[in-house]
């Protein structure tokens, strides 16, 4: 578990510790160990009434039914959930007290949610350019689909929100601009959105070769995202600053920390190496939340007056987005 929980779970906090062998000929061996490591513990979630889970096209997914579900013939909203780095579909569930804080909701702010394991080493969900993993399509067409089929929900965009923190913060957000008739609201919850940034690119790139590795993929092959040079083109796709515009009739919901603890028991958090990124993470979420203004998408930028990059930053503020998102759903 330790081991685990001292990997980078923001993405912007991942990409400089792996190997910088990974931006040039990688060996597998140097990236699958322990990186590639399935992050034990957090499957491990007890069997629960309200928890359901599947293989769908291939890909682990976790569902938390409404408290009542099976007492009821109601529709409900669908809330989709992405991790971060590191994480998996048990992530939310494991440390973001999921379960209980779900069961505490008013009966009509009740949503099924969804969470979808993607890559194990940044979380992200894109269409890799050489075929590889189709996670873009899997999540906003397949796993949307496959949802609607199976359980009774409200199947429109206007009940059907995303959201992610960290680098699930970047794949809720990709796909809600890839998707904007399937999503209807956006959380961002210290996303690592700015993906193009001056200086980060090469780290980047070495991440999603190591995500390539990780996945079995050939290792001469572009990976997810190819190199930033020679598919330029795949990095803007994936850039959320650059798609902004399309989520003009997106409820759009960006939150982050300043860096400081928010009590003497989160800054024992501290000895965890990504706990302290969360400025670089605020200045991503206002670099993206200018490219909306510039686009002209209304959208709400919460700057907090503490937090680290952390379960305890993110998990109050799934709850704010859900207070939002449920007010939407309910008119």
């Amino acid at each position: 578990m330790l081991r685990r929980l001292l990997l980078p779970s923001a993405l912007i906090a991942l990409l400089p510790v792996l190997p910088a062998a990974a931006a040039a000929e990688p060996l597998p061996g140097e990236i699958t160990a322990p990186v590639c490591d399935e992050p034990g513990g957090q499957t491990d979630t007890p069997p629960h009434p309200r928890l359901r889970r599947h293989v769908v096209h291939g890909n682990d997914v976790a569902v938390v039914l409404p408290k009542g579900y099976d007492k009821t013939t109601r529709r409900y909203p669908v809330l989709y959930l992405m991790h971060g780095a590191q994480g998996d579909e048990d992530s939310w569930i494991e440390y973001g007290g999921l379960l209980q804080d779900s069961a505490k909701r008013p009966r009509a702010e009740q949503a099924i949610v969804v969470m979808p394991r993607m890559g194990v080493v940044t979380g992200l969900a894109v269409d890799w350019v050489d075929g590889h993993r189709q996670d873009a399509t899997f999540v906003g067409r397949k796993l949307v689909r496959w949802v609607d089929r199976t359980w009774r929900t409200q199947a429109d965009r206007g009940h059907r929100a995303i959201a992610g923190y960290s680098g699930g913060g970047l794949s809720a957000a990709h796909l809600a601009e890839r998707f904007p008739r399937v999503f209807g609201q956006l959380g961002v919850f210290s996303g690592a959105v700015n993906l193009r940034q001056q200086g980060a690119q090469a780290s980047a790139y070495a991440a999603f070769e190591a995500e390539k590795l990780c996945a079995g993929d050939d290792p001469l092959a572009a990976g997810p995202l190819g190199d930033p040079v020679t598919h330029a083109d795949a990095w803007e796709a994936a850039d959320p600053l650059h798609g902004a515009a399309r989520l003009s009739s997106t409820m759009v919901w960006l939150s982050s920390g300043n860096g400081e603890p928010c009590s003497p028991e989160d800054a024992a958090n501290l000895v965890y190496p990504t706990a302290a990124t969360e400025p670089e993470l605020r200045r991503q979420a206002d670099a993206f939340s200018e490219a909306l203004t510039a686009a002209d998408v209304r959208h709400v930028n919460k700057h907090r007056s503490c937090g680290l990059h952390w379960w305890t930053r993110w998990r109050p503020d799934l709850a704010a987005f859900w207070d939002a998102a449920a007010f939407r759903w309910q008119r």
